[in-house]
């Protein structure tokens, strides 16, 4: 990849940080940049080491729990909000991720916010 592609690659980043909720497709992510899928994907384990589907994942569930731990939304409305389309995936992958559900981790930070 060149380092215009790969230039290419870190905006895309940053769009995805910014704009997570956006439904995004790899096929629609490779024409935006102008980029085939595979060097889109070639560049994406390069830079962050991760697929780019796990890499808006990841992003999402960021955000997920900055939302959780900073607003009063429920975990419907995160969810919702951030563009999982499934309650029980979200709970499912957020768990891996932080060792507890979406609403235990909701309740153990609202106490340490509040104490």
């Amino acid at each position: 990849l060149t380092s215009k592609e790969m230039g290419r690659i870190k905006e895309l980043s940053e769009f995805i940080n910014n704009y997570p909720e956006t439904s995004l497709t790899v096929t629609d992510l490779s024409h935006k940049i102008g980029l085939t899928s595979s060097k889109l994907q070639e560049g994406f384990k390069l830079m962050h080491n991760t697929t780019v589907n796990n890499y808006i994942r990841d992003v999402r569930l960021k955000k997920s729990e900055e939302l959780l731990k900073t607003t009063d939304l429920n975990i419907s409305q995160i969810l919702y909000t951030l563009g999982f389309s499934s309650r029980s995936y979200f709970s499912k992958i957020f768990k891996e991720k932080y060792n507890c559900s979406p609403s235990t981790y909701k309740a153990q930070n609202k106490l340490a916010v509040t104490a």
